[in-house]
């Protein structure tokens, strides 16, 4: 004769083990899929940052004299916001340029220093970036 109490509690304990089994597979996966997006999200905020650095440098080569802010600005499904200062030391003019890259829920800033030497009859821009 099958005993039923016996084979009811091991059926039940199967199912609440695959149960379990099932929604920690479940969790794995949903962090291991979101841990992908914010990987892609991070490059991708660093590549815009770079974009809009590249737009400041280009605004600057053609508008030595600008400072300011270029306003948020749409791009590759994110946005890029810029802030230049300018400075003049002696011979040397100082742009500091600050770029901030969004996309989703990850900003990512970078930062450089552009100077223009101005020697008797010559010029020279220098890019540093701050690390």
């Amino acid at each position: 004769m099958i005993n039923t109490k016996d084979g009811g509690i091991k059926i039940r304990i199967a199912i609440v083990i695959i149960t379990f089994l099932a929604v920690a597979a479940a969790i794995f996966l949903f962090l291991d899929i979101r841990q992908k997006n914010q990987e892609t999200n991070i490059r991708k905020a660093l590549e815009i940052s770079e974009m809009g650095l590249q737009v400041a440098l280009m605004r600057i080569r053609n508008e030595p004299s600008f400072s300011g802010i270029i306003p948020k600005t749409e791009c590759e499904k994110g946005w890029y916001k810029i802030k230049i200062t300018r400075d003049e030391k002696k011979d040397t003019t100082v742009f500091k340029i600050e770029s901030l890259g969004h996309i989703g829920f990850i900003s990512r800033k970078q930062e450089c220093i552009l100077l223009l030497v101005i020697n008797q009859q010559d010029s020279m821009w220098i890019r540093k970036d701050i690390k």
